[in-house]
C-alpha cells in the first residue's frame, strides 16, 4: 500500500515548535482519521503527550516528531494500516498504486481458481514491485544527507537538505541545548558515509558529552570528561564544559582534539581522542582554549590551540606536535597555575601577546585569540573585550610563516578611530603621534624548550 506524506502545508515548516493541540489537528496533519492516529500510539508509538493536571484525553503533538516518525515507520504503517475502507476493501490513497492494482485483481479473479501460470506471473510482478521499492528507497536515502541537527524535546533529529528528517535519537537525560554540533562529510566513527558530532548540554554537575553518529543515527560513541587534576595542591575537576574540537590525522588514522573547560575556573585542557572515542593524550592550559586548527605543509603537521591565558593576562596561541600532543602550558615553577606535576611535556611553541593600550585604558577584561588558516599558512586574531565604557573593542592580526614563526603584527582598521574617541571622552590624554603604540603592536612573548621565553616585535 502506498502511503501519503503529512500535509506538505504544514510538513514544510519543520520547527519543533509546531504544535499540535487536539486528536483532530494531529490527524489532519498526518491525513488519517482520528481513529487510526490513536491506534498507532499504541501499535507503532507514535509520539504523543499528553498535558498534565487536565482533562482525560487532552492531548498534542509536535509536527517535527511526528515527521521523524513517519519517516522511521513508514513501511511498518503501510503493512499493517486498517484505515476507512471503501466499498471493495480498500483505503482510498490504495486505490491507483501498483500494490493495490495487483492486489485487486487477485481478489477480483478469484486467483485461487486461476491456472497456475497466472499465479507466476503475479508473482514476478510483485517481486518486480518489491525490487523497484528498495531501489527507490535506496535512492532517496542516498539523494539525502544530514544537513543539520536539532533538538526536539529529548529527541536529537538528524534533517536533510530540504528538511526533511532522516533519522532521531531519543536522550536518556533531556539535554538543555545543543552547545556544538557538525556534520563530517567523511566517515569518522562509522564504517562509511556521513557521520555527525554532537555536544549536548545537560546542565547542572553534569559534564557535557559528545556523541559520534553512524550514518543512518547510529551512536557509535560518547565521551565525557570525568578527570581531575592537582595544580600546586588545588584540584580541578568535573563537570567540565566542551567548546570546540576539531578532527585531523596522524598518518592514515583519524584523531579528535577536544578543547575543553573547567566550570568555573581557569583551567583549559585540549583532549585527544581517537576514531573510537578512546582518550589518547591531554594538555592543559593556564586559561581557556577557544579555537583549534590542524596545519600541515612541508615543515610538518601541526596542532594550533589558541583563547587566553591568565598568567599573563593576555590572548595566546600554542603550537602543538599533532604525535604528541600531551602536556602543559609553560608556567613560573611553583605558581598556582604550575600544573607540571600531573602533566609531562610542554609544546613546541608559545605566544602571547599583550593587550592593547585601547584595552588596558578602558579597564576591559582579557584579550583572547582566535585563528584562520587557508590550509597552510596561519593568523591570530586577539578579540579585546568591549569596555565598561562601552568603547568598540580593538584587535591585532598576527600573521605567520609556513614554520609558524610570527611574521608579522598589524593593527585592526578601526584601531586608531577608537584611539581618537578615546582622546575626545578624556580616557586618554595624548594623540596617535605620542601614542606608545604609534609605531605598530607592543612585544609578543614566545617561549620554546630551547630558547625559553624572547620578546619579538614584527612589523
Amino acid at each position: 500500500m502506498v502511503t501519503q506524506p503529512p500535509n506538505p502545508e504544514l510538513a514544510s515548516q519543520k520547527s519543533a515548535s509546531i504544535r499540535l493541540d487536539s486528536w483532530k489537528e494531529i490527524a489532519a496533519y498526518l491525513k488519517r482519521d482520528i481513529r487510526t492516529v490513536q491506534r498507532w500510539e499504541v501499535s507503532e508509538g507514535l509520539p504523543i503527550h499528553r498535558h498534565l493536571h487536565r482533562k482525560q484525553g487532552a492531548v498534542y503533538a509536535y509536527a517535527l516528531e511526528l515527521d521523524s516518525w513517519w519517516h522511521n515507520h513508514d513501511a511498518a504503517v503501510g503493512s499493517s494500516e486498517t484505515i476507512v475502507k471503501n466499498s471493495a476493501g480498500f483505503d482510498e490513497g490504495e486505490l491507483q498504486s501498483p500494490t493495490a492494482i495487483i492486489r485487486r485483481h487477485f481478489l477480483q479473479s478469484r486467483i485461487a481458481r486461476t491456472s497456475i501460470s497466472m499465479r507466476v506471473v503475479i508473482l514476478i510482478l510483485l517481486i518486480v514491485l518489491a525490487g523497484l521499492t528498495v531501489w527507490r528507497l535506496e535512492k532517496r536515502s542516498l539523494a539525502q544527507s544530514t544537513s543539520s541537527l536539532v533538538l526536539s524535546g529529548n529527541r536529537l533529529v538528524a534533517l536533510g537538505d530540504d528538511g526533511t528528517a532522516l533519522w532521531s535519537y531519543q536522550y536518556e537525560r533531556g539535554p538543555k541545548k545543543i552547545m556544538l554540533s557538525e556534520v563530517l562529510p567523511q566517515s569518522f566513527c562509522g564504517r562509511g558515509g556521513i557521520d555527525a558530532l554532537v555536544s549536548v548540554e545537560t546542565g547542572g554537575a553534569i559534564n557535557d558529552e559528545l556523541d559520534c553518529f553512524a550514518e543512518g543515527g547510529t551512536l557509535s560513541w560518547r565521551f565525557q570528561l570525568d578527570e581531575s587534576y592537582l595544580c600546586q595542591g588545588t584540584g580541578f575537576g568535573p563537570p567540565w564544559r566542551i567548546h570546540t574540537w576539531k578532527t585531523y590525522r596522524v598518518g592514515d588514522e583519524k584523531r579528535l582534539a577536544v578543547a575543553l573547560h573547567h566550570d568555573n575556573w581557569w583551567p583549559g585542557l585540549i583532549v585527544t581522542l581517537d576514531s573510537k572515542g578512546r582518550v589518547l593524550q591531554r594538555f592543559l592550559n593556564a586559561g581557556w582554549i577557544t579555537d583549534l586548527r590542524a596545519i600541515e605543509n612541508a615543515h610538518g603537521h601541526f596542532l594550533v590551540a589558541a583563547g587566553m591565558t591568565n598568567s599573563h593576562d593576555a590572548a595566546m596561541l600554542t603550537i602543538l606536535d599533532v604525535n604528541s600532543v600531551g602536556g602543559t602550558s609553560p608556567e613560573q615553577p611553583a605558581s598556582k597555575y604550575d600544573c607540571s606535576s600531573s602533566f609531562t611535556g610542554y609544546p613546541l611553541k608559545y605566544y602571547v601577546f599583550p593587550r592593547t593600550e585601547l584595552n588596558t585604558v578602558t579597564g576591559a577584561e582579557r584579550n583572547f585569540a582566535e585563528l584562520d588558516d587557508n590550509g597552510t599558512s596561519l593568523f591570530a586574531r586577539t578579540r579585546e573585550n568591549r569596555s565598561s565604557g562601552h568603547f568598540d573593542a580593538a584587535e591585532v592580526l598576527y600573521g605567520f610563516s609556513d614554520t609558524l614563526e610570527l611574521a608579522s603584527a598589524t593593527f585592526g582598521d578601526r584601531y586608531w578611530d577608537i584611539h581618537a574617541e578615546l582622546q575626545k571622552a578624556g580616557v586618554l590624554n595624548h594623540s596617535k603621534s605620542q601614542c606608545p603604540d604609534r609605531f605598530g603592536p607592543r612585544l609578543v612573548r614566545m617561549w620554546d624548550p630551547e630558547h625559553g621565553w624572547t620578546d619579538l616585535h614584527p612589523h
